[in-house]
């Protein structure tokens, strides 16, 4: 069944009825480094992408996503933060990358400003590409579909992609789900 935000968005939804499992409990970030969830495969991702007009030289798009509330809930759960429900219904920005994202620090575009120092910022690949790693401080890992990457986003990081492309859920600031952004 469709919402008013598959109408609204074109875009991608997690099913509200599909059943979701994440694995080990992500440690607090207060160490600064990546901390990685296993997503179950069985959360039903019905996905598809915000395409981008033809004739745009881009090497990305954006579109959204809206996850259950049930699925929310175990992503704060794991980055040890407690249930919300957030204004926004739980939407999180998506992206499709075909090139680098450049060494930044997150900020919040509706504000500009920076994310705070501890902050905790996630994202989650929905493919698999063996030529992306993230890069975070002197850190390199590789991506992996269905994984969550949580960390502290007022730390520099990017995305290495030496080829193919990479579909993400994110990244959005916990427990908010709001959109970040490099500046």
């Amino acid at each position: 069944s469709h919402t008013k935000f598959d109408s609204f968005f074109g875009i991608m939804k997690l099913s509200t009825t599909a059943t979701t499992c994440l694995l080990p409990a992500l440690p607090a970030i207060a160490s600064g480094a990546v901390r990685t969830t296993n997503v179950s495969p069985q959360m039903g991702i019905d996905y598809g992408i915000l395409k981008v007009p033809s004739g745009c030289a881009t090497n990305e798009a954006r579109g959204r996503a809206l996850l259950s509330q049930e699925f929310a809930n175990q992503l704060l759960s794991n980055a040890d933060l407690p249930p919300a429900s957030p204004a926004e219904g739980n939407i999180i920005q998506t992206r499709f990358l075909t090139e680098t994202v450049h060494i930044h620090t997150d900020h919040f575009p509706e504000s500009n400003l920076p994310v705070r120092k501890g902050s905790s910022v996630a994202f989650i690949p929905v493919n698999d590409n063996n030529n992306a790693y993230f890069t975070y401080g002197n850190e390199r890992v590789p991506l992996v579909k269905d994984q969550m990457y949580h960390f502290d986003g007022s730390v520099e990081h990017g995305i290495i992609i030496e080829s193919g492309n990479l579909e993400l859920l994110g990244p959005f600031d916990l427990p908010s789900f709001k959109m970040v952004l490099a500046p």
